[in-house]
């Protein structure tokens, strides 16, 4: 996942899903679902940030359970990361 503060007033998503990285378009649309679903449920607690959901090999290997628990512990960590780089930004541009 990467991720830059956003000047919207919501947190987005995007993905990057490529056929060469997840073959069949039923696993690609089953992991663009529980991504969106994830998503939406942890929302609120985002700052205002683009995210984009990059695919790599071997990612259609992963089960369900797994994406899920991986995203849960995913969400808040993303936010505090995002968070401190843009505070760090913002001391580095007061400082200039």
């Amino acid at each position: 996942m990467l991720a830059t503060p956003s000047q919207s007033e919501t947190a987005r998503l995007g993905f990057v899903i490529g056929k060469k990285n997840i073959k069949l378009a039923v696993t690609r649309n089953r992991f663009k679902r529980m991504f969106r679903e994830s998503f939406r449920l942890n929302k609120q607690q985002l700052p205002h940030v683009d995210i984009i959901v990059l695919a790599i090999k071997g990612a259609s290997q992963v089960t369900t359970e797994e994406l899920s628990k991986s995203l849960t512990e995913a969400w808040p960590q993303l936010g505090r990361r995002v968070k401190k780089a843009t505070a760090n930004l913002s001391s580095s541009i007061k400082r200039q």
